[in-house]
């Protein structure tokens, strides 16, 4: 029992770790939260999209087309950062 209550206390260290991260590259400056893509499904199950095909639909807050994309590169180089400080701090089993 101590492995699963250690694990999933990594696994939400992990999910924080990256909301935090994500959030302050996206333009929206939010993370993505499941009913985010289960709307882009419904939009495309439904009659609304009768006339889309062929396309990739990126819901992403606009973390790969956004006006702040060519800002980016520090954002990305500082994440990189906390991922190896934050792999440097984890405890090792």
């Amino acid at each position: 029992m101590l492995i699963t209550n250690f694990r999933r206390s990594e696994a939400q260290r992990t999910v924080d770790f990256m909301t935090a991260a994500l959030s302050e590259l996206a333009p929206i400056r939010r993370a993505g939260q499941p009913v985010d893509i289960a709307e882009a499904a419904l939009w495309l199950a439904s009659d609304a999209s009768s006339y889309v095909n062929g396309q990739a639909i990126a819901v992403d807050g606009g973390l790969l087309t956004g006006p702040l994309r060519r800002q980016q590169q520090p954002a990305v180089e500082g994440l990189l950062e906390m991922l190896r400080q934050s792999a440097r701090q984890a405890p090792h089993p």
